[in-house]
């Protein structure tokens, strides 16, 4: 009976977008109706529907199913750090084949080694001193996704196997000081909490400074701060 709706978006579609994107559309909506046909002959209801719904958007998102085991950890391939911040220098970075590439094993250079996802932890900014609504995320510091995953990491550091649907929301508050000059970043950065793959929600309220080193090279520095130095550095953009 749902066969009908597919039917008559993908013909809205082709009305409303003419000839050539028009039929694009419908041609998605006549894949999803593929998918849709297939899950509803297994009789698919209730959790087994929301269940192989979540699987079928993990796959065509291309993420990984099963856990990783560490036995899968092989033929590690280094790459450069992709982060001229002060704190990461001397930072080794190694993916792994057949693993996804936001996957990876950091080792510092005193030897410690652990293991980062860039896609397990979501970011909610609570409230920006800053409109960030026009803000593209190539303008974003290319140091906000490693910092985040830092606080996550210490938090609930990475252990086997590891399922890539656990994922975190770091909640966080910033301050920018000279907004749209991107070559002087100059960021105030209140990490909140962490809320976890249950929904719990853990404290965090550690506090941070991002800003531009050298304006040549565009190296940077990061380090953690006190609440006060932090009112301080925001109040006075």
């Amino acid at each position: 009976m749902y066969d009908k709706e597919f039917d008559r978006f993908a013909e809205f579609l082709e009305k409303e977008h003419g000839d050539g994107w028009g039929g694009y559309f419908s041609g998605c909506v006549k894949s999803a109706q593929k998918a849709y046909k297939a899950m509803e002959s297994d009789n698919h209801s209730g959790a087994s529907w929301n269940f192989a719904s979540n699987v079928l958007c993990q796959a065509l998102w291309g993420d990984r199913l099963a856990p990783i085991e560490e036995s899968e950890l092989k033929k590690p391939s280094e790459y450069p750090a992709r982060y001229m911040i002060d704190k990461y220098v001397g930072w080794k970075f190694e993916t792994f084949k057949d693993l996804p590439l936001s996957f990876y094993r950091i080792t510092k250079p005193d030897g410690t080694t652990f293991f980062d996802d860039d896609r397990r932890v979501r970011f909610v900014v609570v409230k920006s001193e800053t409109d960030l609504t026009n803000v593209t995320k190539e303008d974003k510091p290319h140091c906000l996704q490693r910092l985040l995953n830092d606080v996550a990491d210490e938090m609930f550091p990475i252990s086997f196997p590891y399922h890539f649907n656990n994922i975190f929301k770091l909640v966080f508050n910033v301050a920018i000081k000279d907004f749209g000059n991107m070559s002087s970043d100059n960021w105030y950065i209140h990490v909140i909490s962490v809320v976890d793959p249950d929904i719990i929600v853990h404290p965090v309220n550690r506090f941070f400074h991002f800003y531009t080193h050298n304006t040549e090279d565009y190296s940077h520095v990061l380090k953690e701060i006190d609440r006060d130095t932090y009112e301080h550095g925001k109040g006075e953009r």
